[in-house]
């Protein structure tokens, strides 16, 4: 019998393009790169964060790029917990960090998968947070036992 093969491994340029523009308005530039680039689906699964890097993606996107390949290649909805960007700048308006502080969670699409993996660096230097700020997000985060699915409240 045939091995399985995932839908993405048959797509064309057009087809990884669209994908990477529906993980948000700041992805639509690097949707131009890679169709510069011709990546194909089976390119797509062969990269790397060395190589989303090479190709000009800001640290924080590979990061969420990778979730997102990691997430086709098993066929899963979420990889730690199924909040959407959403949810994320709801937690952090409700746990009390400032309205500026989650629109920079939404504008960068930042997800409950991607919350679970960014660390010090990536929130200093990309999101531009303050270090009291990531320090209490770090201290929440911790608190609430990610990567476990976190509860709303």
């Amino acid at each position: 019998p045939r091995a399985f093969q995932p839908k993405f491994m048959g797509w064309d340029e057009a087809d990884v393009t669209n994908w990477l523009s529906t993980l948000g308005e700041s992805y639509m530039k690097y949707a131009e790169i890679f169709d510069g680039e011709k990546v194909n689906g089976q390119l797509l699964v062969k990269l790397t964060e060395v190589d989303l890097r090479e190709l000009g993606i800001q640290p924080i996107h590979c990061l969420r790029i990778i979730i997102e390949l990691e997430k086709l290649r098993t066929d899963r909805e979420y990889l730690f917990t199924n909040w959407s960007t959403e949810d994320v700048a709801n937690w952090l308006s409700k746990n009390d960090f400032s309205t500026e502080d989650c629109t920079k969670f939404k504008s960068h699409n930042i997800s409950g998968d991607l919350v679970c993996l960014l660390i010090r660096e990536n929130l200093v230097r990309h999101l531009h947070l303050s270090v009291s700020t990531v320090r209490r997000l770090l201290d929440l985060r911790k608190k609430k036992k990610v990567p476990t699915a976190w509860p709303l409240v």
